[in-house]
């Protein structure tokens, strides 16, 4: 099974947000990143980065569901 990154993060929490919404919809999501965030919770070079891999058949599935779930937060909560 081939792994396909879909979305980038610096954030655990949205990482984990975007695999469990994921999960609900039956696409198995792993979370890949180069340190453990327990252990260093801010970025360190670059290191800090969060990769959300699905398998390559569920891609076009996962980005829509993800690009959906965002597109409907309230602006004002960038603030």
């Amino acid at each position: 099974m081939e792994l396909v990154e879909v979305f980038v993060t610096w954030d655990e929490q949205k990482a984990e947000l975007i695999k469990a919404l994921l999960g609900d919809y039956g696409i198995n999501c792993y979370l890949s990143s180069h340190i453990t965030h327990s252990v260093y919770p801010i970025p360190v070079d670059g290191l800090g980065e969060i990769r959300v891999m699905v398998p390559e058949k569920d891609r076009e599935r996962s980005t829509n569901l993800i690009e959906n779930y965002f597109s409907e937060e309230d602006p004002a909560q960038d603030d």
